[in-house]
């Protein structure tokens, strides 16, 4: 709290109001930032899948460091 009395001058009634808007809108980025990793994530999977097959996760553990190897430069 003493970021929000500071930023208010000690106003406890703005600091408590200033930290329930932080609040809110914080909810509201994590929403939209999961929504996004979520599609990243499927997207990265969909390219990999099309370039490496459908175990490319799977088979990258068993490979030795997938992402150190040669294929990637390809």
């Amino acid at each position: 709290m003493s970021r929000y009395l500071a930023a208010c001058n000690n106003n406890s009634k703005k600091a408590m109001t200033l930290y329930r808007l932080n609040l809110r809108l914080s909810q509201e980025l994590f929403t939209i930032i999961s929504c996004f990793e979520i599609a990243l994530r499927n997207e990265i999977d969909r390219l990999y899948s099309v370039r490496y097959g459908a175990d490319w996760l799977r088979d990258s553990i068993e490979t030795e460091f997938f992402f150190k190897s040669k294929k990637l430069a390809d």
